[in-house]
């Protein structure tokens, strides 16, 4: 039978295990996301440009 230490020794290791998985998570979500939300980014760049009214006299 487990007794108090026993289950204080598996909750320790289960919360290494969460620490560990969250890590891997925000890592994971950083590199998959980035990228593509740079190049989301770069597009609505590209289409503010295009709507920025321009001066019809040259500065």
């Amino acid at each position: 039978m487990l007794d108090e230490k026993d289950l204080q020794a598996i909750q320790d290791m289960i919360s290494v295990a969460e620490q560990r998985i969250a890590k891997s998570t925000v890592t994971l979500m950083d590199a998959e996301f980035k990228s593509r939300f740079n190049l989301l980014a770069d597009g609505i760049q590209d289409i503010q440009e295009k709507l920025v009214p321009r001066s019809p006299f040259p500065g």
